[in-house]
């Protein structure tokens, strides 16, 4: 007996699947780089953290 229905994935849902998957992975690796530098300038010193986050606000050094 053969089942009502049936669900195969099609190349191109894979080729989907595999362009998302790179994306987030891409996302991830970024937003780990991007953690580690303002936890190291948290731990270098106070000053440093400040200029690490004003930089990523677009504004001018002090």
């Amino acid at each position: 007996m053969k089942p009502p229905f049936t669900i195969l994935p099609s190349a191109d849902c894979a080729a989907k699947a595999d362009l998302f998957l790179s994306l987030s992975a891409l996302i991830l690796g970024v937003f780990f780089w991007m953690h580690t530098l303002f936890v190291s300038s948290i731990l270098i010193s106070k000053d440093t953290m400040f200029h690490v986050a004003r930089m990523y606000e677009w504004e001018p050094p002090v």
